[in-house]
């Protein structure tokens, strides 16, 4: 609901305003070993823990829409096989 109202209230100064849900990302967050990290249980086959690489070209994509571009809107990752 955030991203919909700042879009609807942004919208007249030309700023876009969309979400980007990656969802879990292993930033290397200084965990030693794999085990100390909480681990992801996901009820989603498109799930799976992200590297930060994954996530560039979907954030250089929303970065780099022209004014006219997507606004108010959810992106996510997905998994595709093959």
């Amino acid at each position: 609901m955030l991203t919909r109202v700042l879009a609807q209230e942004l919208a007249e100064k030309r700023i876009s305003v969309n979400e980007l849900v990656p969802g879990p990302v292993d930033t290397g967050d200084g965990a030693k070993d794999k085990s100390d990290r909480p681990s992801v249980a996901s009820e989603s086959p498109s799930e799976w823990v992200k590297r930060p690489e994954d996530v560039v070209p979907l954030a250089l994509f929303l970065a780099s829409q022209p004014l006219v571009g997507p606004t108010a809107q959810r992106f996510s990752l997905m998994r595709r096989d093959g």
